[in-house]
């Protein structure tokens, strides 16, 4: 786990997992019920538009410039994450990790007026200062399905 790292980063398994109150250690991809895969599927697409994704030593993985051809080339574990979502096939320890920011996603749901759950928010600990900053609010939910609607 990357807590001891950076303890604002989650795998996209873990957010996954622990939205639908199953055990991320003990689950397997064959075991998880629909709408828990729907949901690594959302934070997946999500991604590609909406969060900076991380490695395990806590570097995130951004797209390269080729120069002189000014190309961008995606980040491979990117576009691994892409494909994923297209083909709805899952990789635990694939999507174990690679890693999600707390702001990032508290910002998401703030923006699309959806509870932040409680197992990464506590309801005593203020939102971030950016959010705070924007005037956002947010609600503490344990039942949350964060199917982003687009």
């Amino acid at each position: 786990m990357l807590e001891s790292i950076k303890p604002d980063l989650l795998s996209i398994w873990e957010v996954a997992t622990r939205l639908h109150e199953i055990d991320p250690e003990s689950a397997t991809v064959d075991s998880l019920p629909l709408d828990a895969k729907d949901t690594l599927r959302s934070l997946i697409t999500t991604q590609e538009h909406n969060f900076n994704i991380f490695d395990v030593d806590g570097n995130e993985l951004l797209p390269v410039l080729i120069p002189f051809v000014n190309v961008i080339r995606e980040h491979p574990s990117a576009k691994r994450l892409v494909e994923m979502a297209k083909d709805r096939q899952f990789d635990k320890e694939f999507l174990d990790g690679v890693y999600i920011d707390k702001g990032e996603y508290e910002y998401l749901m703030l923006m699309h007026n959806l509870p932040l759950p409680a197992f990464w928010f506590s309801a005593h600990i203020p939102l971030s200062f950016c959010h705070q900053f924007h005037g956002h609010s947010a609600t503490q939910s344990t039942n949350i399905l964060p199917l982003i609607p687009w």
